[in-house]
Parts: C-alpha cells; structure tokens; sequence
C-alpha cells in the first residue's frame, strides 16, 4: 500500500498527489490501453494498480500513472497542463486518449529543450568579452546551421541543465562544422545550474540588454521574438556557477568521434559526446 499525500481530484476517474518531493497524476483506464513502461520530459509513465487507505476517498483499481519530480524544469507548468486534460475526462481513458496526451507531451519536451537552448546561448553572449559583437553573431533563425558566425570563428552552443558535460551532436551539422577551413570553428559547452535558482531567463536578458548599444538593443529583440512563448515561465537558475561551467573546445583539436557509411548519413542521425574526456 503506498501512501501519498495531499491528493487533488480533478474529477472521478483522476487526481493529482505528491509524495516525497515526487508529483503524480492518475487516471483510470479501461484495460485496453497499450503501454510499455516509458518516459517523455521527465515524466515516467506507467499502467499500475494503486492502493490507498480509505482516509483519501480513491477508489482502488488499475491507473494511468504519471510521475516526475516537483523541482523538474517546467514542473509547475506540467501540473496545470495535467489539470486542465483530465478535467475534459469523466470517463476511464482510452488508447486514443493516452495518444493525444502523449503527442502533447512530447511537445512540452520539445520546449523544454528550446529553453534550456535559449538560455545557454544567452549565457554565451552574457559571458563574452563583447556583448554587441555577439548579439550580432547570434542566428537569425532557430533553423540556421550553427548558433554564432563571427568574422574570424563560428560557435555552436551546446546546453545541459544536468552536472554532466554530455552533449549531443548532430553528425551532419558536425561534419559541416569540422570541414570549415576559411574560420576557426568551436564548441561552447554550458551546464546551467538549476539548483541555486537565482536568476530567471528574463533577468538574465535584461542584463544583457544593460550592455547593448541602441542598434543592437533593437537588433537583440528582433532575434528574440521568435522565442516568445519560452518567455512566460518563472523557473530560475544559478547565473555565477552557470557562467563558470562554461567551457570553449576547438575542433581543431577535436578527432572524428565515428565513421559512418554515407547511405546512413540522415539530417536525424547524431550521437552523444562526453566532452569531460575531450579536457
């Protein structure tokens, strides 16, 4: 028998909890759901039959079980998000229901990706000797090859919101980056602190505008628009041991990490890097 507090329903067949610094949300199902134990954004998915004892009023029985922890990036945006889809159930769930809410979160994972992207690409410029000349470099588009062309290097960013400098590389993008002879090409490695949670991305912008000129104050906004949504959420960050965990790698000095047959080379195909070992 598990005991979980501070249960909330949302109607009967659903309910939120939290337990030991972890979140659950629960619906009930109809037994026809196909679902092999999985995980998308931090959230673990799994069909369970849950116990309670009779003080929180759950009728006992087989669930649809979400789980992740309270302090996950977008925790608090994952809470109302499940709120708001189990409030259209009344009924036990169905296998076209566990597909639609799955489509939708994977959609928050991919937001969370593009944040945790934005906020290391603002760090880098934050962090650089020159805050204009960076603004300038950085990408038009989120759909550029690389984060920053300079006059005399190119910079692709890579962010984890973990303490492990493991990135992951896409294998076209990399080779584009490594056949580069006319500008020096580099790596910048950023692990953002998520425990301290000091600044917010908006503060973090906001020091950066301090900093630019009145052209490139104009000229970072514009590059920002494409980001509005990622501006909403109030989740924060360690800024002084963020900026630290910064670290610059040539490729110059960088082997090729595999050799691929060319009729597998997919724009898809990428591998993960531990450049802990590339120090």
């Amino acid at each position: 028998m598990i005991k979980i507090d501070n249960i909330k329903y949302y109607n009967s067949s659903s309910f939120s909890a939290h337990w030991e610094n972890q979140s659950f949300q629960g619906i009930r199902h109809d037994g026809n759901i196909v679902l092999l134990k999985r995980k998308i954004y931090e959230v673990s998915l799994s069909v369970e039959y849950l116990e309670y004892d009779s003080d929180n009023h759950l009728d006992q029985g087989v669930y649809l079980l979400f789980k992740y922890s309270s302090d996950i990036f977008l925790a608090r945006e994952l809470d109302l998000f499940f709120e708001k889809f189990f409030k259209g159930y009344n009924a036990e769930i169905c296998q076209d229901d566990l597909d639609k809410l799955l489509r939708l979160l994977e959609n928050l994972s991919i937001k969370r990706k593009s944040l945790v992207g934005l906020v290391g690409e603002l760090l880098f410029i934050y962090n650089g000797p020159d805050v204009n000349q960076a603004v300038e470099a950085w990408h038009i588009s989120a759909n550029s090859v690389f984060d920053f062309y300079f006059d005399s290097h190119i910079v692709e960013v890579k962010s984890s919101a973990t303490n492990i400098r493991v990135h992951k590389l896409n294998y076209s993008q990399h080779l584009k980056l490594k056949s580069i002879d006319y500008v020096d090409a580099f790596y910048c490695s950023v692990l953002i602190d998520k425990n301290r949670k000091d600044t917010s991305l908006n503060d973090l912008i906001e020091l950066i505008r301090v900093k630019l000129d009145d052209d490139k104050m104009v000229l970072f906004e514009d590059k920002l628009r494409p980001y509005e949504l990622l501006l909403n959420g109030d989740w924060k960050f360690g800024l002084e041991s963020s900026l630290n965990a910064i670290k610059i790698y040539s490729l110059s000095r960088m082997s090729y990490f595999i050799n691929v047959e060319p009729e597998v080379i997919t724009d898809r195909l990428s591998f993960n890097v531990d450049f802990g070992y590339l120090e």
